[in-house]
């Protein structure tokens, strides 16, 4: 079941992208990387992007074994946990993202993938339109900026 995340389910969901991070980016990524987008996605900072974003989590079964988050029309995250993964869960994400732009007034949507999540985008009708490079503390991390017709 998909619904609006809350304050209280933070702790999770922080938990939930740290292990996604960790096991799943990590096999593209340096562990400097690794560790500075770990810490980007830590509790304090998910409190403040809950304040300005549409954050939702994907629940099953009592746990939270998906989030994801959308600002206007810039999908930010969607993370699936490793055990989920591959059963549809992030489309489910990814089509409720989408819906909330489309209430909102949009007609693309636009994100920056990872590496490991490009084929993902591509499926569902993503067209990459470039590199973006993201630079803090010394670190240059380049992305797949996406978008796609809603």
């Amino acid at each position: 079941m998909i619904r609006k995340a809350s304050k209280e389910d933070l702790i999770n969901c922080s938990e939930l992208i740290q292990t996604v991070i960790g096991q799943v980016n990590a096999k593209y990524y340096s562990p400097e990387i690794i560790l500075a987008w770990q810490e980007y996605n830590a509790l304090l900072n998910l409190e403040e992007e809950i304040k300005h974003t549409d954050f939702i989590v994907y629940e099953e079964k009592g746990a939270i074994v998906g989030v994801g988050a959308i600002e206007g029309a810039h999908i930010k995250k969607i993370y699936v946990s490793p055990n989920y993964q591959g059963k549809g869960l992030g489309k489910v994400i990814l089509e409720s993202l989408e819906q909330r732009a489309r209430e909102n007034g949009f007609v693309e949507c636009e994100l920056n993938s990872t590496i490991n999540a490009l084929n993902f985008y591509k499926r569902f009708g993503y067209e990459e339109k470039g590199p973006f490079i993201i630079e803090k503390n010394e670190l240059s991390v380049t992305f797949t900026r996406m978008t796609k017709r809603i």
